[in-house]
Formats: C-alpha cells, sequence, structure tokens
C-alpha cells in the first residue's frame, strides 16, 4: 500500500477513541485514531483494480456537472489520467474492504525529533472513500489501531479535529521478506552427489550391479 506512505504530510485526525482490549484476567489498552486526507484518486487501485476505472474516465473539455446538477470547474491534478466524473449514481461515502498490520505512525508535534510521538505495529482498518472528487482526487478515512502509553496518549488527544504533521512507514519485515525471495529465486539449486560426479545416479548402487532395467 505504497499510496499510503507519507513523510511529514499534514493529515486531519477526526477523532480520537480509547479501545480496552481484554486478554485473560489482563486488558490492553489502545487507541483507535481516525484519520482523513485527500489523495490522488490513483489510490483506489490499491483496494480494487476496477473502481478508479468505473468512478472516473479521461478528461473531455465538456462542462462538469456536479451531483446536485450544478455545473462547477475543475483543475485536473497533474500526472493523473482518469479526473473526469463518472457514475454519479454510486453513492457515497464508500466502504472500502481493507486491512493493514505492521505499520509506523510518526506525530511530529514539535521542532525537534525529541518531541515526536512514534506509534509502532499499527493497524490500519474502516477505510471510507468519503467523495469521489471532479479533478481527480480522492478524500480517505480510515481507522488506527495503536498502542501508546497513557502519557502519550493525552497529547494524541488533544489532537482532534486538527490537522498534524505526520509520518506514515510501511513494515520493513514485508520489504525485507520480498528481498529474502529475490535472493532464493537467484540461488542455484543444490546438486545431488550424483550430480556433481556427473555419472549415472544409480552408478554403484543394487540395480546398476544387477543389471536391472527400468522402463519409462
Amino acid at each position: 500500500m505504497k499510496m499510503l506512505e507519507m513523510d511529514r504530510k499534514l493529515i486531519k485526525i477526526v477523532a480520537v477513541h480509547p479501545v480496552a482490549e481484554f486478554k485473560g484476567d489482563q486488558k490492553d489498552h489502545g487507541v483507535s485514531v481516525t484519520f482523513e486526507r485527500n489523495f490522488d484518486n490513483t489510490v483506489l487501485d490499491e483496494f480494487d483494480a476496477d473502481l478508479l476505472p468505473t468512478l472516473y474516465k479521461e478528461e473531455d473539455g465538456a462542462p462538469k456537472i456536479d451531483a446536485k446538477g450544478q455545473e462547477g470547474f475543475t483543475m485536473p491534478v497533474q500526472g493523473v489520467k482518469l479526473t473526469a466524473r463518472k457514475c454519479l449514481w454510486v453513492p457515497m461515502p464508500l466502504k472500502l474492504r481493507k486491512e493493514l498490520d505492521g505499520w509506523q505512525i510518526v506525530y511530529h508535534r514539535g521542532a525537534t525529533p525529541q518531541s515526536d510521538i512514534k506509534s509502532f505495529d499499527v493497524r490500519f482498518s474502516d477505510f471510507i472513500l468519503v467523495e469521489a472528487c471532479e479533478g481527480g482526487t480522492t478524500p480517505l478515512r480510515f481507522k488506527a489501531y495503536q498502542k501508546l502509553p497513557p502519557e502519550l496518549q493525552g497529547y494524541v488527544d488533544h489532537m482532534a479535529q486538527t490537522e498534524v504533521e505526520c509520518t506514515f512507514l510501511a513494515p520493513e519485515n514485508k520489504q525485507a521478506d520480498l528481498v529474502d525471495l529475490a535472493n532464493k529465486a537467484k540461488a542455484p539449486k543444490k546438486k545431488t552427489a550424483a550430480e556433481k560426479a556427473g555419472g549415472d545416479p544409480f552408478a554403484g548402487s543394487d540395480l546398476a550391479k544387477d543389471g536391472t532395467k527400468i522402463e519409462a
């Protein structure tokens, strides 16, 4: 989900809710942070390959009519091919099925890195396409479940209904797994002892001694 990665970008925190999970006799405290941000509509490819061409088409220069029947003008997003809205009958907001585990969030709340709040092993879920906008932008709303110490959770609570500079980092272990798979694919296949000798794989065996012939 590369389209969700960001480096010190402003994103709105819509709401912050404490979450309690019971694990046996222990209560584990977490927090659910609801984010909302405008993305290029190409982010829809991360959810379903058919979603973007269903909601958008190429710009044709015709006047733009919104869902209320009013004519308007929007500047298409540069570098995005499908920017004109179509299928206006599709109801919004639209729920998108996706869950992403193992992300890292950095809340930049001061002038120095020492004031940053870092949250690890974050799970993104409950994605909602708020609106498919003319011009090629799509505001996404989603929740980020994370565990924070109580003293840090208080800082995040006060960020609700504000825009905060954040960094979203994808899971590193998945990237490492891809490297391992690539290395394994390049590694030469191990040869058997017979293959290393370059001779008959049955050489020296009982089959070779009694002259038994194996039919294909």
